[in-house]
Order: C-alpha cells, then sequence, then structure tokens
C-alpha cells in the first residue's frame, strides 16, 4: 500500500468503495506499518489509533467517476513512534 512520510507525520493510504473500507483499509495498514517497520506490538498499535487524540483520518478524494475509489489516509504523528 501506498504510505506517505511527512516531516512530523506517517500516513498509511487506501483507494477502495465504500469510503468506510478506504478508511478501515488505511487504519489497518498503519497499524500493520507500526508493527513491521517501528517494532510495535499489535495490540499496541492497534490501542494507539484507537485511543491517541492526534490518529487523523484524511479523506483525500470523493469523486465518483467511473470506478474510481475513494482516497482515504490514517496519518499518526511521528513522536509517538
Amino acid at each position: 500500500g501506498l504510505r506517505i512520510l511527512k516531516p512530523d507525520s506517517i500516513v498509511a493510504v487506501h483507494s477502495c468503495r465504500p469510503l468506510e473500507v478506504a478508511v478501515a483499509t488505511a487504519t489497518i495498514r498503519l497499524i500493520d506499518w507500526l508493527v513491521t517497520e517501528f517494532e510495535w506490538r499489535a495490540v499496541d498499535a492497534y490501542c494507539l489509533v484507537s485511543t491517541c487524540p492526534d490518529f487523523r483520518i484524511n479523506v483525500y478524494q470523493m469523486c465518483r467517476m467511473g470506478k474510481l475509489g475513494y482516497v482515504a489516509g490514517a496519518e499518526i504523528p511521528k513522536r509517538y513512534l
């Protein structure tokens, strides 16, 4: 999946329909990223994105054109890494 490294945060991105699937998959990919690249335990990564007030879901594209999906990103500040 697409990953974005911003100066102060990391973002896992997914495109899909419906929007709820794009959001859920982006969140799962962020959790997986925390586990595989930052050596978090899965339960700790899940708890972080479930309770952190700085966790964000961004919707980048919502156009319903042909087969294009919605694009969502799950973002967490690097200070939590």
